[in-house]
Order: C-alpha cells, then structure tokens, then sequence
C-alpha cells in the first residue's frame, strides 16, 4: 500500500529570512575585515605555503591555486576533487575570470607573482569567499527545511537561528574549506532522504541521491550520512510494499545508485 504523498514546503516565514540576513551580514563584515598579508610568522616552517601570510591558511591556498586556474591537469584529481571541493572550484574559475576581466583582480601568468603584489591576492581571496557565502546559505536553509517539514516549524526556526549563531563558523569557513557547504548539502538530502521514508515517491530519492553525491564530490565530511540514507531507503521501499532486492524496487535503487555514481563523477 502506497503511503500518502508528501509535499515538501519551502515556505520561508520572516524569522528565518532575518536569520538569513544576519548570517550573510555577519559574514559580509567578516569578510571586508580581512586582514590580507601580515607578518610571516611561521612561515618558514611550512613549505606547503605559496604565499608568506598568516590570514590564509593551506586549504585556502589551495583553493585559491585551483580557482585560478594555476594548477592544471592533476596526477591525482580525485583527492582533489574530494579533499578541497572538486565541483565548488570549477565553479569559482568563471567568477575569478569575470572579476578579472571586469578589472576587480589581476590574473598574473606567474603566480609568483602574487608575492610582490599582495594586495591583489587579498581582493582574490575576498571575491571567492563572497562566491562561497552564496552556497553557503545552504546550512541555515537546509536545517530550517529539513526541521520544519519532518519536525515542526518551531523546530526549524530555532534550527536555522542556531546555525547563524554557531561559535567560530564565520572563521572556519573563511579559510575557505568546503566543509560547511559539504554539511549545507548534506542537510538538504536528509530533507528528501526522509521524504522518501514517508512517501516512497522516486523524485525525492533521486533528489537525495544527487545531493549527497554533490556533497561527496566535495568532501567526505558527512560520510556517516550514508547510514541514514539506507535505513529511509528501505523504509520507503517496504512502506510501499516494494523490495529493494527484486523488482520495481531493486530497479529504483540501481536508478538511483546509476544517477548518484554519475554526478559524483562528473
């Protein structure tokens, strides 16, 4: 017997848009507050570092190299792509370019270039963290509907409040790891994850699918996740009455196996 559909509201009351704004305006100060190069205290002990600044620390350093396209073809592309945030650099390469060609920032040839002009990594570094705030809207958003449809809406205001207020998010992420978009994702497939449990219906399967697989292309920060994803998988199979070992059930899952593998890939 097929369970009752289940529609996904994603209506955002005004609490949770004033917590939107104050976690974009918090990070928007943040980021205009950034100290840029300062001294090169440590430096030396770290070989890792193309640039001798202390606000910036290796993952950024990384990120940045990647997004401005200075590293090229990798040996070893899939560590890349699941340690520092495959799919959000290859985003970021079209918004670096843009900024350059608009003249916001200089794209040397030499990235040593960078050394003598400090000043323009700094307005680099400005412009992919405003880039990644934009994803990152996805943790406030993605605890409030996640809460607000499987919990209760109180739930999810309170949830989204306390994702603005978490101590020290604002700094973790301006070293510009991709973990705190990595989590935002995750929270969103949890969204359809148990929308699956409830109804069964395949358009939330695959949804959860997709995002977690976008998630892992990232990092694997929120691995655990899997656990979750199969207990809603077979809860939505078995309320349904379907088996995902034969059947119109095994086919959903190796649809949604097929659609998962190949966005992580691409």
């Amino acid at each position: 017997m097929r369970h009752d559909v289940f529609r996904i509201s994603y209506r955002l009351p005004r609490s949770v848009l004033a917590a939107l704004l104050v976690f974009v305006a918090v990070h928007t100060v943040a980021i205009c507050n950034m100290r840029g190069v300062a001294d090169p205290q440590g430096y030396n002990f770290n070989s890792n570092k193309p640039l001798p600044v202390n606000s910036y620390e290796d993952d950024a350093q990384v990120s940045l190299m990647h997004a401005l396209g200075y590293y090229g073809p990798t040996t070893n592309t899939f560590d890349v792509a699941t340690n520092f945030g495959g799919p959000l650099l290859h985003g970021a390469r079209p918004v670096i370019w843009a900024a350059a060609k608009l003249g916001f920032v200089q794209h040397f040839e030499d990235r040593s270039l960078y050394v003598l002009y400090p000043a323009e990594m700094l307005r680099i570094f400005k412009i992919f963290s405003f880039y990644k705030l934009a994803f990152l809207l996805a943790i406030p958003l993605g605890v409030f509907w996640l809460l607000r449809n499987h919990v209760s809406e109180r739930a999810g205001v309170l949830g989204a409040w306390l994702m603005v207020a978490v101590p020290f998010l604002t700094g973790f992420e301006l070293r510009l790891k991709p973990d705190g978009v990595v989590f935002g994702l995750t929270m969103l497939s949890m969204l359809y994850q148990l929308a699956f449990a409830r109804d069964g219906r395949a358009r939330h399967l695959y949804a959860a699918a997709a995002l977690l697989a976008v998630s892992f292309a990232m990092k694997f920060t929120m691995a655990t996740v899997v656990f979750p994803f199969l207990a809603c998988l077979y809860a939505g199979l078995a309320g349904t009455g379907r088996s995902p070992f034969r059947g119109p059930g095994l086919a959903l899952v190796a649809k949604a196996t097929g659609l998962g593998a190949l966005v992580f890939v691409l």
